[in-house]
């Protein structure tokens, strides 16, 4: 008996197997940023079967393997399946090696017999990577004098869509409101709408752009009046206390209104604990009191981190943080606290995803209106540095994703979505060393 089902498993897949359509467009360019509309097989997909992970869709060509960065579906819940299509965004990079790649995407089976058993389908040579013709390039930036110009000081904007009629490929600004873009030969309109509340204050509003050559220097400048009232982003992440090593606290703020903040983060741990390190030296420290004074533009955020020496096993340990927010007169004008207590102990998992706040009970009920402040964590437990890593995470329906807000990272972030609930946060050139050589 089990040899008989084995066999009816083992033809199963073999006859859902390479039962990919086609995949519109079916070619993309060097540095370029596109969503590509993949068929399947009628009946392929239902409400239990798609493409769960963003591993499940990827471009291969030898060993080199570009996963997709987003997911959407498109299907039909009634018995009869009229079309079966997924939306997936790829990010080529400009160094990609130009050719024909195979598309590979990973189904599950919604069979009463095999229920979520891993499909395979694979279309050889269904999609091909170019030389792209030309890059575009350029920034976005708050200006703030107001002349159009991104002068020495004036930060970039970071994450703001980057948009190209026609729509053959789309970007995102990184950590420097810097864009980069490759097409192939055209002329395009480029254009990076304004963040709300915010106006264009550069010329011209648009960008006509023929390719090739490459073209630089696409900047949009955006500025915004000074509010009456500032609001800001204040999280705050620590590190359970283990009984050997160090503890870890970090303070994220970002400036999420429209005008020029001031402030202040002071920590005030228990006295069991003693400073090791500080990502960033404090304006002052007095005792168990470290005070740091900072500056934010609107879209500028910053992190103050603090390395613990922890005491015993058994021990508690706390300390209260305070936020103070004034506006560029000095006039006070909001102030965030939180504070932690924790008892030190010896079992720690160093990959997680937490939410504050947390309640103890199984159902972890928040009230509506709350914010949901998550931290995400990750550790390279490998042998040797990482140099890109890559996060990939599903919002639940039950989250608005219209508020949702990047408080901060411990390293430079690009983070895109396909519009959806789907979200990619890539850390490039983050050399993260192995935790054999430096846990820390």
């Amino acid at each position: 008996m089990l040899k008989k089902l084995f066999l009816f498993f083992f033809l199963f897949v073999n006859v859902t197997k390479a039962q990919i359509v086609s995949v519109n467009p079916d070619k993309g360019y060097q540095g370029q940023q596109l969503v590509t509309t993949i068929t399947l097989s009628q009946g392929l997909i239902s409400l239990a079967s798609p493409p769960y992970q963003l591993n499940d869709i990827y471009l291969q060509q030898g060993i080199t393997i570009f996963y997709c960065s987003n997911i959407g579906y498109h299907f039909d819940i009634n018995t009869n399946y009229l079309s079966d299509t997924v939306d997936a965004s790829f990010n080529i990079p400009l160094n990609a090696a130009i050719g024909l790649y195979d598309l590979h995407v990973t189904t599950y089976t919604h069979d009463p017999l095999f229920f979520g058993q891993p499909v395979p389908n694979v279309l050889n040579n269904g999609f091909t990577i170019g030389l792209n013709a030309g890059v575009i390039q350029g920034n976005a930036y708050y200006d703030a004098n107001q002349n159009g110009i991104q002068d020495l000081g004036e930060p970039g904007i970071l994450n703001r869509l980057v948009s190209l009629q026609p729509p053959v490929a789309f970007g995102y600004t990184d950590l420097n409101g810097h864009f980069i873009l490759g097409v192939d030969t055209g002329t395009f309109i480029v254009n990076v709408p304004p963040p709300p509340g915010f106006t264009q204050t550069s010329a011209p509003i648009n960008y006509t752009v023929t390719i090739p050559p490459d073209t630089s220097n696409i900047n949009f400048g955006f500025y915004a009046p000074q509010p009456a009232s500032l609001t800001q982003n204040f999280s705050l992440y620590t590190h359970p206390m283990r009984c050997s090593g160090t503890g870890f606290s970090s303070v994220q703020v970002s400036n999420v209104c429209t005008g020029l903040e001031n402030g202040s983060i002071t920590i005030i741990h228990s006295s069991n604990l003693t400073v090791n390190n500080t990502s960033q030296a404090p304006n002052s420290i007095n005792g168990d009191t470290l005070h740091w004074i900072y500056q934010l533009y609107p879209f500028q955020g910053i992190s103050y981190g603090v390395t613990y020496n922890n005491p015993p096993a058994g021990q508690t340990v706390s300390y209260i943080v305070i936020d103070s927010l004034f506006d560029i007169l000095g006039n006070f004008q909001q102030i965030y606290t939180d504070s932690f207590t924790f008892v030190v102990t010896c079992s720690f998992d160093p990959n997680d995803k937490s939410v504050s706040p947390y309640t103890d009970d199984s159902l972890n009920y928040t009230l509506k209106n709350s914010d949901l402040t998550y931290t995400i964590r990750f550790q390279n437990t490998g042998t040797d540095t990482a140099y890109t890593v890559i996060i990939r995470d599903t919002m639940d329906v039950s989250i608005d994703l219209n508020t949702l807000q990047i408080l901060g990272s411990s390293h430079p972030v690009s983070v895109q979505s396909d519009g959806g609930r789907a979200f990619r946060f890539l850390f490039d050139n983050i050399l993260l060393a192995d935790s054999t050589v430096d846990e820390e």
